[in-house]
């Protein structure tokens, strides 16, 4: 019998967690993971999941058994990074929970979402989607186009959103570490309104102004205090979020952003995570709170 995700929770010890199932799309986001394991001289966990003991015909890669995909795995990680610990598991659960389950205790869990004809993957309900909202540790989500390419990570800067929330400054915190780590700039963007929408009553437009100012001056003490040598700007531009963010992050490495989803954000677009990750020309962080911080503080 093999294990199920409930032996898994508290075994992956700060690696970097990604599926695989040999498709062509699961390659692009294996690439990623090993990439960023490499990065961050830590160990890779690759997972399989099966919902049931019984493999169906043409799962997996054609015929393939589930060792002989995660073989395949090894060999191609071996191939870019012979230096890397890698794990291999296959959970008997959905794809989502043993994601799940396996980022209990990463640094870092990475999913990829398919473009369709125009369309992505990463709609509500589907495992990027679910992971990104309830893993354990901050989630890379890597678009791939049906060929398998992967969107573009050789930027010359980390861009975050911020707007001051708790999970903003998760956020920027993450980012701040990344840009330590990979000796890279860090470009923080706060989008606002006058008046903001969704309100119903408008104060003086300097008030808007002077919250802003507290907004960037919060994010600039966080940046000396939590990096002090990397270098960091902090933009506010006058726009809905999601373009600002798209706008600033042309050559961007990541983009990072807190799991933070207002009621009216909800009601008109859906979450500033899902939109970027749909849209960015890069791949797309999401942090979701003080929790996933500190984990990434401790993998250091």
């Amino acid at each position: 019998m093999r294990p199920t995700p409930e032996e898994h929770t508290k075994t992956t010890n700060g690696a970097v967690v990604v599926g695989f199932d040999g498709s062509e799309h699961s390659l692009a986001t294996l690439r990623n993971a090993a990439d960023e394991a490499a990065v961050r001289r830590v160990g890779l966990r690759v997972v399989l999941a099966q919902a049931s003991e019984t493999r169906r015909k043409g799962d997996m890669g054609g015929d393939a058994t589930p060792d002989e995909v995660l073989d395949q795995a090894r060999s191609l990680v071996a191939a870019c990074h012979p230096e890397l610990d890698v794990a291999t598991d296959i959970i008997h659960a959905t794809a989502t929970q043993a994601l799940l389950c396996a980022s209990e205790g990463a640094s870092l869990l990475v999913v990829g979402t398919r473009d369709k004809g125009g369309l992505s993957a990463l709609v509500p309900g589907s495992i990027g989607a679910r992971c990104a909202t309830s893993a354990h540790c901050p989630v890379l989500i890597v678009r791939s186009a049906p060929g398998g390419e992967a969107t573009t990570r050789s930027g010359s800067t980390i861009v975050v959103g911020i707007d001051g929330s708790r999970e903003a400054t998760a956020a920027l915190r993450w980012a701040l570490a990344e840009g330590e780590r990979r000796s890279v700039p860090v470009r923080a963007v706060y989008a606002w309104f006058y008046p903001p929408v969704g309100s119903f009553i408008a104060g003086p437009r300097q008030g808007y102004e002077g919250m802003v100012a507290r907004i960037v001056k919060a994010a600039e003490a966080t940046a000396q205090e939590a990096a002090p040598g990397v270098r960091f700007e902090c933009q506010d531009r006058i726009s809905a979020t999601v373009p600002a963010l798209l706008a600033a992050c042309a050559d961007a490495q990541f983009l990072v952003v807190g799991a933070t989803r207002s009621a009216v954000q909800k009601a008109l677009r859906g979450s500033i995570g899902r939109e970027c990750a749909l849209h960015a020309p890069c791949p797309v962080v999401i942090v979701r709170g003080a929790r996933q911080s500190e984990a990434h503080s401790l993998a250091e």
